[in-house]
């Protein structure tokens, strides 16, 4: 989760004790309504624990999602979820890239699998098998008329590593953005995946810095070395 500026600290740099947490409600005598973006909406059965469902819950949030998996964006859509509309557009940095089609579809991405790290793990390659590839359009995050209309104040990315090119392509739609909460990928999963040291000064770029971790993931890596064959793409 990356914030604008910096984390308070007290005296010699301690980190300040957070206070009781209470309704934004009760401070304020009128919330206005805030836009959600979630790029990468796919619903891998989160939906209802996401951590801006109690201001949607309350009507004081709208969520513009968008997830480039056609049949995926259409699931979601015929769910008919209060102040939300999924658009079936990949985010990126506008230009035409190759998609990798994969057998988990959360893995699905326009960079291809890197197939020498992944076989290095017992569980982790067949996910990214491939079922199909075709050529896709990315949009910016600056080119989208509805974002241009609404804002964003809270911007989710989880597009498999295409995360450093959206914020690039969204600088004057993330200008008063005040949070930003994106994946990323420590391991070299994909071919030619910008280091997440380029994700990480791509939010100091655009001024926000890493507040918290919300999760982490861990695979077990394969006593047997790489399978015997490698998938074609």
């Amino acid at each position: 989760m990356a914030t604008r500026g910096h984390p308070r600290r007290g005296a010699g740099g301690a980190q300040l004790k957070r206070p009781g947490i209470f309704p934004i409600t009760a401070a304020l005598p009128e919330c206005p309504c805030v836009t959600i973006v979630d790029a990468g909406a796919m619903d891998l059965g989160q939906t209802g624990a996401l951590p801006w469902q109690p201001l949607v819950d309350a009507g004081l949030a709208q969520v513009i999602g968008f997830e480039p998996v056609a049949a995926e964006c259409q699931r979601l859509n015929r769910m008919n979820l209060a102040h939300h509309r999924f658009l079936p557009f990949a985010i990126g940095d506008g230009a035409t890239h190759r998609l990798y089609m994969t057998q988990f579809p959360a893995c699905t991405s326009i960079f291809e699998p890197n197939w020498p790290f992944l076989e290095l793990f017992q569980e982790l390659a067949p996910l990214f098998d491939p079922r199909d590839t075709f050529d896709l359009t990315t949009q910016r995050l600056d080119d989208i008329t509805e974002l241009r209309e609404a804002g964003c104040d809270y911007l989710k990315l989880d597009i498999q590593c295409a995360e450093t090119a959206a914020l690039q392509g969204g600088r004057a739609v993330l200008a008063r953005t005040m949070m930003i909460q994106t994946e990323i990928t420590l391991t070299p999963m994909y071919q030619g995946a910008p280091s997440p040291g380029e994700l990480d000064h791509a939010l100091r770029c655009l001024g926000f810095c890493l507040g918290v971790t919300l999760g982490t993931a861990a695979v077990r890596s394969s006593p047997c070395g790489p399978r015997a064959s490698r998938p074609s793409t």
